[in-house]
């Protein structure tokens, strides 16, 4: 009977993540071939959009007794208002490009947690402001406004990213506590083609580009991105509630956060193109649309 169980909900758990990344893929290319509307407009759509998906199916899978409508609307408004939110600490992530200051990002990444944090609460069909959570490096910081309890999660994608992005740069300590995420430096030589790189929730960037702080910028685009995926967590919170009678399950789940990396599987079902032809890909236009808060040339398809 137990196997029973554990085959139907790994059955269920891999049937709806693999239907919402088809839906959300889908909705990137949409978006991406829009050229009518303006970029900016594109990435706000984008973030609305995610966070209204994300909310309305996620509220549907997750309700009690309420009517899968009511349930619907509500996490369609909701998640969708918490897209705008993550939108708007996206935008704020050019503070660290204009002002050439690390410091600016720990608001921009306070407000995109709230949004992120309201996603969240949308998708497991919960109030608005029932939990707040925000990570540093492959740490989820979690608490309940009403109550303030505070928990300190680990996050195990996240801490093979840090695994990585210490293999590859030098990790700066000072620099990583003034911008809110781990900040390696690596040289030119070893990254030839590109400026920095993102791996889950760690940033590295090269020593010797002139604009060191856009990339920094870019590239804390990228950890937003990641945070995003991981709200899709959420969705199977009826799931993972089915285990709630194992005392390991929730032993465990105390103390650890399965941050699936779902944007990085989003990222390469994107059109994949060389290098010089990369901001096709949706991902990388919005990390240096937000950067910037110009205009990428684009050439057509």
């Amino acid at each position: 009977m137990t196997v029973t169980v554990k085959v139907q909900v790994i059955s269920i758990i891999e049937m709806f993540t693999l239907r919402i990344i088809l839906v959300i893929a889908c909705l990137l290319v949409l978006i991406t071939d829009t050229w009518a509307i303006s970029q900016q407009s594109q990435v706000l759509l984008y973030n609305v959009g995610y966070g209204g998906i994300v909310g309305a199916i996620g509220a549907v899978m997750n309700r009690n007794e309420s009517s899968w409508y009511r349930a619907f609307v509500k996490g369609l408004i909701q998640g969708s208002f918490g897209g705008l939110i993550c939108y708007e600490g996206k935008r704020m992530a050019y503070e660290i490009n204009k002002n050439r200051e690390l410091l600016y990002g720990w608001p921009s990444k306070i407000v995109h947690a709230t949004g992120a944090s309201i996603i969240e609460n949308a998708a497991a069909n919960n109030y608005l402001w029932e939990s707040w959570s925000v990570h540093f490096g492959f740490v989820r910081f979690e608490t309940k406004p009403a109550t303030f309890p505070l928990r300190v999660k680990f996050l195990p994608f996240a801490f093979g990213g840090f695994l990585m992005a210490t293999a590859c740069g030098r990790l700066k300590v000072d620099k990583t506590f003034q911008l809110g995420q781990p900040y390696f430096r690596k040289s030119t030589f070893e990254l030839p083609e590109a400026g920095g790189y993102s791996f889950g929730n760690q940033i590295i960037v090269n020593e010797d580009v002139t604009n060191v702080y856009e990339y920094i910028a870019h590239e804390y685009i990228h950890n937003y991105q990641y945070r995003e995926g991981i709200s899709l967590n959420k969705m199977f919170t009826h799931i993972h509630q089915e285990f709630s009678n194992y005392e390991i399950y929730n032993r465990l789940s105390e103390h650890i956060y399965i941050d699936t990396a779902f944007m990085a599987m989003a990222y390469h079902m994107e059109d994949q193109h060389s290098y010089a032809w990369k901001y096709k890909n949706y991902f990388e236009l919005e990390a240096k649309y937000c950067s910037t808060l110009r205009n990428v040339p684009i050439p057509w398809r």
